[in-house]
């Protein structure tokens, strides 16, 4: 019997072990990580292509539970490209960031003075790399650039609005080296119509098409009997083509250069609009003055896309 009654404790004991490992094993929490837990994630950060008219991008790797992730990129920009001969820093390697602040999904990054010490157009292609890195991190819609604890500003002086990604209007696809034939209008000699040249030129890699058409447009013409339209001090930006709008980027300067008088203004506007548009894919054109869009130029209201018009054309 004393046998028989050990036996049974013993099974018995087996069984209860047994079905408490059972309950244990369904019930304890999952120990199989959650995404990226203990991975990595990869972001872009941009700089400039050789002739810094167009951005570039490299990937960096971060732990997916890294803190601060925006001191991170920022730190990386400044530190430059590891791919010297294709890129070049848009940050002087002096730079120091102050603080990064994100509230009401604007993220303001201060930079130190050594940030405004560049030309100025210097200025806004680094606070274009700084928008379009920060601008991957979830919760960040728009950055808002300041140095020394101020708000960057334009060349008017007045404090630039935050960017968002979208109106960084800067190129950033790669073309190969080849020889085209752009067609260009200028005034004829009476200021009255646009007459047509044609020119060759060599789009080479990172320069889109419509950069070339826009700088030749403020050569002034080759052809005698035809007259410039644009100031040959005005300063491109940046120029872009999205969903067959042409979105071209000036400097501040380019209103007072190219306006005083309706016909100044309208050979302005039209040479530029109608030589884009003999562009393969291009119908319109929108116009930006350092990233944003403005109300007027001139007497001509410039906040929205201009269409071909073949009637200022001389046939």
């Amino acid at each position: 019997m004393k046998r028989k009654t050990i036996l049974w404790i013993v099974i018995c004991c087996l069984i209860i072990i047994g079905i408490g490992v059972a309950i244990f094993l369904l019930v304890r929490p999952s120990q199989t990580p959650a995404p990226y837990e203990t991975g990595d994630i990869s972001y872009n950060v941009y700089f400039l292509n050789k002739t810094k008219d167009a951005l570039t991008e490299e990937i960096r790797i971060y732990n997916y539970q890294e803190e601060n992730i925006e001191y991170k990129l920022i730190g990386d920009l400044i530190a430059g490209p590891t791919d010297t001969e294709n890129n070049m820093r848009a940050i002087g390697s002096d730079v120091k960031v102050l603080n990064i602040q994100t509230k009401d999904e604007i993220t303001t990054v201060n930079f130190s003075s050594e940030f405004g010490e560049v030309s100025e157009n210097d200025t806004l292609l680094a606070s274009y790399t700084v928008v379009k890195t920060l601008s991957q991190l979830e919760g960040v819609s728009k950055v808002m650039i300041e140095i020394d604890g101020k708000p960057l500003t334009d060349s008017s002086g007045e404090a630039r609005e935050p960017f968002t990604a979208e109106d960084i209007v800067i190129a950033s696809a790669t073309k190969k080296t080849t020889e085209l034939t752009v067609t260009l209008y200028f005034y004829d000699e009476n200021v009255q119509y646009l007459m047509k040249e044609e020119r060759s030129i060599t789009a080479s890699n990172n320069d889109p098409i419509e950069k070339y058409v826009v700088e030749e447009l403020i050569k002034g013409p080759t052809q005698s009997g035809l007259i410039a339209t644009l100031d040959p001090e005005s300063k491109l930006i940046s120029v872009q083509t999205k969903d067959k709008t042409c979105f071209v980027n000036f400097t501040a300067d380019f209103i007072d250069k190219n306006t005083g008088g309706s016909a100044k203004e309208e050979g302005a506007i039209y040479s530029i609009v109608n030589s884009l548009t003999e562009l393969d894919g291009i119908e319109n054109v929108q116009f930006l003055i350092e990233g944003k869009k403005v109300d007027s130029f001139g007497s001509f209201a410039f906040n929205e896309p201009f269409e071909r018009d073949n009637k200022r054309i001389q046939q």
